[in-house]
């Protein structure tokens, strides 16, 4: 049932002086569970000479009961049977035993539950859960809360072998029994047998079932309702409580939500979660109350907090206890049981983002920091076992204590694994962002640039985080020493055109403006661009304009992959634009021309005789084009013929970069013959210059 780990073992302190009655036909299991409890400390046990006849035992163990106080664990002999073919087998015959165990009871004026409920059946077998819980069903009208069936011993092991093997199943039933013996006496005193109970947990069942369908509904109230519904039916169950309480706090009902979580823990004291989710609670509490006060302007109610904040503390810690006493059925599952539950709970924690609105030195996210490194302790198998959810629990562990090398390590180990990948880069860039507002500027430049090679879904947004933390270094450089920082400087210009290129919905966000150190660069490239559209733009009538929009809307598609969008379009500007084929040379695009070479092979065998015409079409557009793109590859510029290369690369982002590099550094260059000349990357000037149009210069706090 456990590791049989002394941690563990230590968690049956409280009951080590329960008397345990040893009422055992079996001598060499008496022997070994004797020697078992004498390991695990138990320090009152007492043994009964059994005899060996099954009606004989039943009467002796009456009379043992009637004085015997606390724990009897009872391996009966076995009733001689016989089947339907007329052979005769042993049988221990639970139901039988016990139900004439009670009868004696019975006409001794005893209540049943109260006197045989004190046995525990103890017996060795071959593995079966199903049986187990059967026999336990069997023997709920008698008051037994429990049956220990133990592993078939390997008799080829040595003898001391056997016992440790048994002493750790015997260890795991015993945690088990008094742990769950509050919650087991309950529902024996609240249902009539078994059957009742089992009736009742599949109505409770059924209800929620339909609490999960209007919770997918958000009809809250509905289900919470319901909720209340199987707390009826199923009173001893925490799980309708527990729902109800996570639906009265997406309501913010706060207090019958903490009340619910309450409930649960008295009806199952030995469960980790009413524990966790009082815990959580009082977080959310400190989170809401102190986002509250921020946006009112007033200082928080410290006293409110620190009772918040150690209520949660407490709860989480008696959690984390009770998380490790978690027990299974099958013995080799409870490791990875544990690990699940412990690590759901660590997640659960660090998802409640306390550090967005904590000071960062914060005692609340120091403490939460060690819990979470101590909840993902406690499986005991370390790091490197870690899945990538614990990795990514554990990263965010270390980062609200301050260690951010480790935080970086868990968090690259996360992003190597496929299926955490795209998670664990979002914290990647929050890390990243972590350690630039608290000034490790380098660390910060080397994570976002790591981060880049990942190629994340939201690469403008590291991008732009990577340009604030180049241009904030450049500052401290600059104001040091001011022939120093213009490297960097330039590569923030270059980087933040790059980013907003990337994802052009930058500028909508309103915390694009939170870092003025961006201003002036943004303002001098923003500049840049709005003087090269002007230019192209002041010289081109509306067919010119029309068909560089062309132009930019392919490159977009293509860039994208569309190829069959692209091919639809260049379709309908037969009938719509046909300048655009005729004076292609004009406004050439190394993209455009590459796409229309590879169709005309396709087109020229085409069954469709309209599809044939439309292939010549594209003849006339790669000749044009095959002329204009010939002497490309030089603008007799150095710093504008690395755009023009990563260009020619179908590297948009790189070009981006390197052309807004270039016009911050010279602004001059906005007018040089060979951009002006070079149609392919004054298209993408211009298609720079509408993404950057976007920037709103005035919206920055520049104080």
């Amino acid at each position: 049932m456990t590791n049989g780990s002394s941690s563990d073992a230590s968690l049956l302190a409280p009951y080590r002086q329960t008397p345990i009655r040893l009422f055992m036909a079996d001598r060499v299991l008496l022997k070994q569970v004797a020697a078992g409890l004498s390991k695990l400390g138990f320090i009152m046990v007492t043994v009964a000479k059994v005899e060996p006849n099954y009606f004989q035992a039943m009467k002796q163990l009456f009379a043992d009961l009637r004085q015997a106080d606390g724990l009897v664990l009872v391996n009966h002999p076995r009733k001689k049977v016989e089947d339907s073919t007329g052979r005769q087998y042993e049988d221990y015959c639970f139901q039988d035993f016990y139900a004439g165990l009670a009868s004696l009871v019975t006409n001794a004026n005893k209540e049943v539950a109260e006197t045989v409920g004190k046995c525990v059946p103890i017996f060795s077998m071959a593995q079966d859960a199903d049986m187990r819980g059967r026999i336990i069903a069997e023997l709920f009208e008698f008051g037994i809360l429990s049956a220990f069936m133990l592993s078939i011993p390997d008799l080829r092991a040595p003898a001391a072998q056997q016992v440790e093997d048994l002493t750790q199943e015997l260890q795991g039933y015993l945690q088990d029994f008094f742990m769950q013996r509050e919650q087991r006496t309950r529902e024996l005193k609240e249902y009539k047998s078994a059957e009742d109970l089992k009736q009742r947990r599949e109505e409770a069942d059924k209800i929620l079932a339909q609490v999960e369908q209007l919770k997918q509904a958000k009809d809250y109230d509905k289900a919470i309702a319901l909720c209340r519904q199987a707390m009826e039916v199923l009173p001893t169950s925490p799980t309708a409580y527990l729902e109800g309480g996570r639906l009265l706090i997406k309501k913010k009902r706060y207090p019958p939500a903490l009340q619910m979580f309450r409930d649960a823990e008295q009806v199952a004291m030995h469960l980790p979660t009413p524990n966790e989710e009082i815990g959580k609670l009082r977080l959310i509490q400190v989170k809401e109350h102190i986002a509250e006060c921020q946006e009112r302007g007033v200082a928080p109610d410290q006293a409110l907090v620190s009772q918040y904040v150690g209520e949660a503390m407490g709860n989480l810690n008696k959690a984390m206890e009770k998380a490790r006493t978690i027990q299974l059925v099958r013995p080799q599952d409870q490791d990875a049981k544990r690990a699940e539950v412990l690590t759901a709970m660590a997640d659960d924690i660090l998802s409640l983002d306390l550090d967005q609105v904590v000071e960062e030195n914060s005692p609340i996210l120091k403490e939460l920091g060690k819990l979470v490194k101590n909840v993902l302790g406690a499986k005991g198998k370390g790091a490197k076992d870690l899945a990538g959810r614990h990795l990514i629990s554990l990263g965010m562990g270390a980062l609200y204590e301050n260690d951010f090398t480790t935080a970086q390590d868990y968090f690259k180990q996360a992003a190597a694994l496929p299926e955490l990948r795209e998670q664990a880069c979002v914290k990647l860039n929050y890390l990243g962002t972590q350690m630039r507002q608290r000034g490790h500027l380098d660390q910060a430049i080397s994570v976002y640039r790591d981060l880049i090679e990942q190629r994340p879904a939201f690469l403008g947004v590291v991008l732009y985080n990577l340009a604030v933390a180049l241009q904030t270094k450049a500052r401290q450089v600059l104001a040091a020493n001011p022939d120093k920082g213009d490297s960097l400087e330039r590569e923030a210009a270059g980087t933040a055109v790059q980013a907003i290129y990337v994802d052009p919905s930058l500028p909508l966000e309103e915390n694009f403006y939170r870092n003025p150190v961006m201003e002036p660069i943004l303002r001098r490239v923003v500049g840049a661009f709005e003087a090269v559209v002007a230019q192209t733009a002041s010289s081109q009538d509306p067919v010119q304009k029309a068909c560089l929009k062309a132009v930019e809307h392919l490159e977009r598609l293509l860039a994208r992959g569309e190829k069959r969008e692209a091919l639809h379009f260049l379709f309908e500007l037969t009938h719509k634009l046909k300048p655009f084929f005729l004076n292609f040379d004009q406004y050439a695009s190394r993209p455009v021309y590459q796409f229309a070479h590879s169709l005309l092979g396709v087109l020229a065998n085409h069954p469709d005789p309209k599809m044939q015409t439309f292939g010549k079409v594209l003849e006339l557009l790669v000749t044009r084009g095959q002329k204009a793109l010939a002497g490309e590859g030089f603008t007799g510029q150095p710093k504008l013929d690395l755009a023009l290369q990563a260009l020619l690369r179908a590297e948009q982002g790189q070009a981006a970069q390197a052309l807004g590099r270039a016009f911050y550094e010279e602004p001059e260059l906005v007018e040089h013959p060979g951009l002006m000349a070079n149609k392919t990357l004054l298209n993408l000037c211009r298609e720079i210059g509408r993404k950057l149009s976007g920037v709103r210069l005035g919206s920055f706090q520049v104080g």
